[in-house]
């Protein structure tokens, strides 16, 4: 088991009696099914990403949803949610800052869904919690909100597919999602660039080209490894691309 002390990321508790109905409305996943916890994106009526993390149910006390996610998206969602909250009774309440962890079951941060490698905390790490490094959480793939992901970007792009329930009632952004699932494929996904040994980390902006054509830019880097939105024709991953100067494989 590995510990990472994730406090400082954002932690938002909703509480009331209509804590969990309100919340399906404006998540992406089923979080009235789920048993414990639910990774979900918050969208736009257009499907455009506004969060995303995860939904603690009875966390840390019965009737409670905590949401926790990448740093920084306390103030927006506390705004984007409380438009609605008219008639339901629940509150919001912006606890980043509060003891956060994640309790891993693989040798670092789980690839693909971390509930299925791991359990969020809402208390006191233990004293050999590690930091989650810019090139462990790149190496995972897992976006910060406002960078790697803003709402210039469909949720499917993120191409996290555990984190959308296509079966659920409707939720604000639900209609371009089964419009999309429908007719075709988003045309660029969220993926991880590995660089060649040597080269320097990219700036966040840089072009990703591929025969003599760009098609994607970076959105963050660290050391050899960066993430970028990359157009779906390149985006498989062992794709030779280029970044900037450098040669990189898509991961």
């Amino acid at each position: 088991m590995i510990a990472f002390d994730l406090t400082g990321w954002t932690c938002l508790a909703v509480t009331g009696p209509d804590a969990a109905k309100f919340l399906q409305n404006f998540c992406t996943n089923d979080l009235l099914k789920a048993e414990h916890a639910c990774e979900a994106f918050f969208t736009s009526e257009k499907a455009r990403v506004l969060g995303h993390g995860w939904l603690l149910k009875d966390a840390p006390q019965p009737g409670t949803v905590t949401f926790v996610g990448t740093p920084g998206q306390g103030p927006g969602l506390v705004t984007h949610l409380s438009k609605y909250a008219l008639m339901e009774d629940v509150e919001f309440a912006d606890r980043t800052g509060d003891p956060l962890w994640f309790e891993s079951r693989t040798d670092g941060w789980p690839p693909g869904d971390p509930l299925e490698g791991g359990l969020f905390h809402l208390c006191d790490p233990s004293e050999d919690a590690w930091t989650l490094s810019e090139e462990a959480r790149i190496d995972a793939k897992l976006p910060l909100i406002g960078t790697d992901l803003t709402e210039a970007n469909l949720c499917m792009e993120a191409d996290r597919p555990w984190a959308i329930c296509y079966t659920k009632g409707c939720y604000l952004g639900q209609e371009p999602v089964a419009r999309v699932r429908a007719l075709g494929k988003v045309n660029k996904l969220l993926r991880g660039l590995k660089l060649a040994p040597g080269s320097l980390a990219p700036a966040s902006g840089a072009p990703v080209t591929a025969d003599d054509e760009e098609v994607g830019v970076v959105t963050s880097a660290a050391d050899d490894v960066a993430l970028g939105v990359v157009k779906r024709k390149w985006a498989e991953p062992g794709t030779a691309v280029r970044v900037g100067e450098a040669d990189a494989t898509v991961f």
